[in-house]
């Protein structure tokens, strides 16, 4: 496992992962990142908080719809009042809809 120190690190090759389809080491990543709580986690908020979006991606590819549908809730939540235009938001904002149709 990486240290806390390399919190960044861990979310970029957890994002990694998913984009590969390792979905069972990009969850397993993404849950460990958000339960460290260190100095590096706070100097990088916007990557701390988009790694609840890329966690409900991990679960949702993963047949986890409700576990997906938290983690979208808890991103959507804290960017609540973020115009539109983010990627992320507006895909986070879509796929919440989709799984709760």
């Amino acid at each position: 496992w990486l240290s806390p120190e390399h919190f960044l690190l861990q979310g970029m090759l957890a994002r990694i992962c998913l984009h590969f389809g390792r979905l069972d080491r990009a969850v397993e990543l993404l849950e460990d990142s958000l339960h460290v709580y260190a100095v590096p986690r706070a100097w990088q908020m916007l990557f701390d908080v988009k790694n609840h979006y890329y966690l409900g991606t991990a679960y949702e590819r993963s047949g986890w719809t409700t576990k997906a549908i938290q983690q979208y809730q808890v991103f959507l939540e804290i960017w609540k009042d973020a115009d539109s235009g983010f990627r992320e938001v507006d895909d986070a904002r879509a796929r919440l809809s989709r799984l709760t149709a």
